[in-house]
């Protein structure tokens, strides 16, 4: 699926027509008037009229993808605008298959998601950043539209009020035709190899840590992304980010320890209620994070056991490992009008013995996170090589007193076929099982299981 003619890049942005940003200066988001010329196949006029805003897709504007029936083709989808939650949908959801193979740049395995590995979804939930690599497979032939539209299936999750679910009829158009060459099917799950330390299951891990808050000591258990007292204001936890010209208890929202792993919920709750608007999507810099439970959430927004870097924030719990970055991670909302007004912070990561101003307060030592489930494989191979070299010693024993037996009986009969040898002994001897290790250890060629 990956080879470039299997493939597709799919750049979804964010276009507005006749206005940009309110913010003026350098960082200011212009409008497509404005940007209109550095587009060389412009599907919408550079002089076009009127206010509104729309996504394209690679800088174009309802274009159209040839698909073969019957056949699998790959997209990759990177959501590169800043303010929106998208649902991809088919007009016909029985014309075409989505099969989500990886999110945020993470392969899904059989082993994080309890077993049931790849997913098939109706849509295709990215927040701002997200990225999806999903095998889609239409079986009529037709044209059917890509479109972006709220799915009633994840109204729990993202809120059926909530202002960042964005609505288009048409984002682009797929034309199905008659198959010619190899079929290719949909994948089927593979248990993908995940080599990195920072990406092993953490969801059975014994040792896990809460970030401490500087100053007190206290533990940080929920990072609520909510208004600040009143709907105009944006922080985390009831403050705004406060930036770097403020003492160090002030400036980080929590302090970690390099080497542990770190676990905390996240919210979008404003007063007793989550906010109804607003379901912030969180990110943080560095290390990306697995989830570990969820309250309403399905599978089409985020699912238990998978790794991501940007998430709705909606009751769930989260977490990840430092692996070896010392130093201050960010942490905002990913809509940025939202981190522009507040709605973000700094996570302090220090050594494994850096003790010295915000690090003083009281951390627990490194400790390795490689317990549960893979401390177990471990011991297993642990007794498993214990058990072979036990055995081995023992045949090496076998033979070495066989051969002096065999000896002995050469000995007493010179006459004797040294290619019966070992037969002979075995007809003149009785041996128990006390008597013979080899015996003990594998009866007649018998298979011996070690663990």
């Amino acid at each position: 699926l990956y080879a470039p003619s299997n493939h597709t890049l799919m750049v979804l942005s964010h276009i507005w027509i006749g206005k940009g940003d309110s913010f003026e200066g350098e960082l200011a988001l212009r409008s497509y008037n404005e940007l209109a010329s550095s587009y060389t196949n412009q599907t919408v006029p550079a002089n076009a009229t009127g206010s509104g805003n729309f996504y394209v897709v690679n800088g174009q504007y309802h274009p159209r993808l040839t698909m073969r029936r019957g056949s699998t083709e790959l997209w990759r989808l990177v959501h590169a605008a800043g303010g929106k939650i998208v649902e991809l949908s088919v007009n016909d959801t029985k014309a075409c298959t989505f099969r989500v193979i990886a999110r945020d740049g993470v392969f899904h395995t059989q082993a994080s998601t309890g077993g049931s590995g790849y997913l098939d979804v109706t849509s295709l939930v990215l927040s701002p950043a997200n990225r999806i690599d999903v095998a889609v497979m239409c079986t009529t032939l037709g044209q059917y539209t890509i479109q972006i539209k709220r799915r009633p299936e994840n109204d729990a999750c993202l809120g059926k009020k909530s202002k960042q679910r964005y609505y288009q009829e048409q984002l682009l158009t797929i034309v199905v035709k008659e198959r010619t060459g190899t079929r290719t099917p949909l994948p089927t799950t593979y248990d993908a190899i995940l080599p990195h330390r920072y990406l092993q299951d953490l969801q059975l891990v014994a040792h896990k840590s809460a970030p401490k808050q500087p100053g007190t000591g206290d533990d940080l258990k929920l990072i609520n992304f909510a208004p600040r007292g009143d709907q105009e204001r944006f922080g985390i936890n009831g403050r705004s980010f406060r930036g770097y010209g403020v003492p160090e208890h002030e400036r980080y929202l929590a302090v970690m320890r390099v080497g542990n792993v770190y676990e905390v919920t996240l919210s979008g709750r404003f007063g007793k209620e989550q906010h109804p608007f607003h379901h912030h999507p969180y990110h943080h810099h560095v290390n990306p994070f697995q989830v570990q439970s969820h309250d309403q959430c399905n599978g089409q927004v985020f699912r238990q056991g998978e790794w991501r870097d940007v998430v709705p924030s909606y009751g769930q719990s989260i977490r990840w490992i430092n692996d070896a970055y010392v130093g201050d991670v960010m942490l905002h909302c990913h809509i940025l009008e939202h981190e522009d007004e507040g709605m973000m912070g700094i996570f302090r990561i220090c050594g494994e013995r850096e003790e010295g101003g915000v690090c003083s307060v009281k951390l627990d030592p490194t400790a390795s996170f490689i317990e549960g489930p893979i401390s177990i494989l471990i011991l297993k191979l642990l007794v498993s090589s214990l058990a072979a070299a036990i055995s081995s010693l023992g045949i090496i024993l076998c033979i070495a007193r066989r051969t002096v037996e065999t000896n002995e009986v050469v000995d007493e009969n010179e006459g004797l076929d040294i290619n019966n040898s070992f037969k002979s002994v075995d007809e003149d001897k009785n041996y128990s099982d006390a008597d013979t290790p080899c015996r003990s250890a594998q009866q007649d060629g018998e298979e011996v299981e070690l663990l």
